[in-house]
C-alpha cells in the first residue's frame, strides 16, 4: 500500500506506508529550527489517550532536590496533572518514611527497626540502588515494610544476587506471594494486582537470614498519570549517575516513564567551584544516559529558580540556567527556564520581600505562594508544548498513519488542553501552608494546621506512624546544602 507524503515544498511523493509512518514520527519528534521544541510523540500521543478517553497509565518521574523532595512544589504539579488527566495512583518511591512533604494524602508506608535506609551522597562510586541511588537493606528474617494507598497494581523492584534472602508478600493482612531472591546478581520484579482498586495495604516480611534489598515499589490504578516525586535534599544533577548503568537501564525499563523531568540547578549555584563547561558536559552525559536506556520517554529539564543568598552580580544561577537549556537543546528536551520567569537575576530577593511573601527568609527556599508560582510555570509550558504538538500537522499526519483509532484521537487533539488553577491553599486534600517551626532533638520540623510533620531538615527526622525507628546508611543531614 502506498500513500503521499506532503513535502516542505509543498511536493508530494509516493511511499509505502511504513516508511511514510516512520518519516512522519521523525518529523513529529524534530525541533523547528528557531522555534520551541515540541513533545516526543509517544508522550504527547499517549496524554492524547488519556484525553481521549483510553484506560492507560502515564507515568511521570519528578527527580530533583529540596525543591521537590521537601517543598510543596510536587504536590501542587502532581495535583493539577491528576485533575487534567485522572488519577494513575501515588507512583515510585520507596517503602520508608521520607522527609519530603506529603504530597499525596492517602498514602502511608513506614518500615520496623531492622532495615538500613542508604541514600545518595556526592562522591559515591555507582552501585546496584534505585534510579536516584537509594535503596533499603536488611540481612535479617522477621522485618517489616510497609506501602499503603489507592490503586489496584502493585510493582516492586528488587535486587536477587546469591547471598539474597527471601520475602512473603502480603495485602490486607493475607499471603499473596513468597519470593526468593537468590540467584545471580540483577534485577528483580514484582507485579500483583489486587482485585479492587482499595486502598490497600502491601506489607514486604523478610522470611530468611540473607540480603534483601529493595529498590522501588509503586501504587498505580487503572487510568490516569501517576507522577512520582523522587527529590533529595542537597541533591545535584550527578546523583543521576549513583545508579551503575546496568541497574539504570534495567529499573528504566522496568518503570517505563512517558516523561522524566529533571529539576536540578540550586545546589549547583551554591557551589563556589562551578564549572559551566564542566557542568554541560554532565548533563549531556546523564540525559544522554536517559535517551540510550528509554528512547521513547519525553525529557523535561526544569532550570533552577533564583537564590537570593549570594553577592549580587555573581551570575553563577544565570550560568547554571544557560547550561542547563544548552544541553537540553542539543538533547531534544523541552527547557523551563525559572530564572527568567520569576524576573531574572535578584528576582529571590524581591520574592522574599513582597507581601505574602513568595520566598522565604534563606532567599533559597520559598512559602506554599512561592511553589505556586513555580509550579505554574513548569505546567504552562508543558501543557503549551503539549497543545502545539497536537496542533502541529506533522503529529496528526503521524496519528492517521499509526493509529487504528486515529479518528478519536485527532477528534481529542481538536481541543486545547486548558491550564488548571492552581493554588497553595489545599495540595491533594492536605493544608499547604505550615504553622509551626521548632527544634526537636537539635532537628527543625515544620507542621501544618493539623501538626503533621512537612519539612525536616534531616532525612531520618520523619518517624513512620508505627512508630518504629530506623538506621540511616548515607544520605545528606543538612550540611548547608539545599
Amino acid at each position: 500500500m502506498t500513500t503521499a507524503l506532503a513535502t516542505a515544498s509543498g511536493r508530494a511523493w509516493a511511499t509505502s506506508r511504513p516508511l511514510a509512518a516512520l518519516i512522519a514520527c521523525l518529523l513529529a519528534a524534530r525541533p523547528t529550527a528557531g522555534g520551541p521544541t515540541p513533545l516526543p510523540f509517544p508522550f504527547a500521543r499517549n496524554l492524547l489517550g488519556l484525553e481521549s478517553g483510553e484506560a492507560r497509565v502515564v507515568r511521570v518521574l519528578h527527580f530533583g532536590d529540596s525543591h521537590i523532595a521537601s517543598g510543596p512544589e510536587a504536590g501542587i504539579l502532581g495535583s493539577a496533572l491528576r485533575q487534567l488527566f485522572g488519577d494513575g495512583g501515588a507512583g515510585l518511591g520507596l517503602p520508608w518514611t521520607l522527609p519530603r512533604y506529603q504530597v499525596r494524602d492517602g498514602l502511608r508506608s513506614g518500615c520496623s527497626r531492622g532495615w538500613t535506609r542508604v541514600a545518595w551522597q556526592a562522591g559515591d562510586p555507582p552501585r546496584a540502588a534505585s534510579l536516584v541511588g537509594a535503596y533499603l537493606e536488611t540481612f535479617q528474617p522477621g522485618e517489616m515494610a510497609w506501602i499503603e494507598g489507592e490503586g489496584e497494581h502493585f510493582r516492586l523492584s528488587f535486587l536477587r544476587q546469591p547471598a539474597g534472602g527471601s520475602i512473603e508478600v502480603r495485602r490486607d493482612g493475607l499471603h499473596v506471594e513468597a519470593v526468593s531472591l537468590v540467584g545471580p546478581q540483577g534485577i528483580g520484579e514484582l507485579r500483583l494486582v489486587a482485585p479492587t482498586a482499595g486502598p490497600h495495604r502491601w506489607e514486604l516480611r523478610t522470611t530468611a537470614r540473607g540480603a534483601v534489598r529493595l529498590l522501588g515499589a509503586a501504587l498505580e490504578g487503572g487510568r490516569g498519570v501517576a507522577y512520582s516525586p523522587l527529590g533529595q535534599n542537597g541533591a545535584t544533577i550527578d546523583m543521576l549517575l549513583a545508579c551503575e548503568d546496568r541497574t539504570f537501564r534495567e529499573l528504566l525499563q522496568i518503570e517505563r516513564p512517558d516523561l522524566v523531568i529533571l529539576a536540578f540547578g540550586t545546589n549547583e549555584a551554591g557551589d563556589p567551584r562551578f564549572d559551566a563547561v564542566a557542568y554541560e558536559a554532565l548533563v549531556d552525559r546523564i540525559l544522554a544516559r536517559f535517551r540510550d536506556a528509554r528512547p521513547e520517554t519525553g525529557l523535561l529539564v526544569v532550570g533552577p529558580p533564583d537564590r537570593g543568598d549570594r553577592p549580587p552580580g555573581t551570575g553563577v544561577v544565570s550560568a547554571v540556567s544557560r547550561a542547563l537549556a544548552r544541553a537540553s537543546a542539543g538533547a531534544g528536551a523541552l527547557f523551563v527556564d525559572r530564572l527568567t520567569g520569576m524576573g531574572g537575576p535578584g528576582s529571590a530577593v524581591r520574592w522574599a520581600a513582597a507581601t505574602p511573601p513568595l520566598a522565604q527568609a534563606d532567599r533559597v527556599h520559598f512559602t506554599a505562594q512561592g511553589y505556586t508560582r513555580l509550579a505554574g510555570m513548569v505546567l504552562e509550558d508543558l501543557l503549551g508544548a503539549f497543545n502545539r504538538t497536537k496542533a502541529s500537522p506533522s503529529f496528526r499526519s503521524s496519528l492517521r498513519l499509526r493509529e487504528p483509532q486515529a479518528a478519536t484521537l485527532l477528534a481529542a487533539a481538536e481541543r486545547p488542553t486548558p491550564s488548571p488553577a492552581l493554588t497553595s491553599a489545599r495540595v491533594g486534600g492536605t493544608r499547604a501552608t505550615a504553622v509551626t517551626r521548632q527544634t526537636e532533638g537539635g532537628v527543625v520540623v515544620v507542621r501544618d494546621a493539623e501538626g503533621r510533620v512537612r519539612i525536616t531538615n534531616l532525612a531520618a527526622a520523619a518517624e513512620p506512624a508505627d512508630g518504629t525507628e530506623h538506621k540511616l546508611g548515607g544520605g545528606p543531614l543538612g550540611g548547608g546544602k539545599k
